[in-house]
């Protein structure tokens, strides 16, 4: 297997990680709901939100999730740019 050869596998395996970590990210935010301050959730006027205990931590635990998969995606997605970087350099080179 050539440099090249793997350097193209594992920027395709990062660049699936990527969409695996973008799907997880946008499942948390649209689960954490009203809650989440990335998205506006529209409100009528004059509306109240109640939650239990329980419906609290899980939105807290959606956001969470919710920013460490969007971290893990712009990690995974740099170093797939970078490995399709060294894949070109190494192609050039022969």
């Amino acid at each position: 297997m050539t440099y090249r050869s793997r350097f193209t596998l594992w920027a395709m395996v990062f660049a699936g990680l990527t969409v695996a970590a973008l799907v997880v990210c946008a499942i948390a935010t649209v689960r954490a709901g009203w809650l989440t301050p990335v998205f506006f959730w529209p409100v009528p006027e004059g509306t109240e939100i109640v939650l239990t205990k329980q419906q609290y931590e899980d939105s807290l635990n959606a956001q969470e999730l919710g920013r460490v998969a969007a971290v893990v995606a712009v990690v995974f997605g740099l170093g797939a740019a970078v490995l399709t970087y060294l894949s070109r350099r190494a192609r050039r080179a022969r």
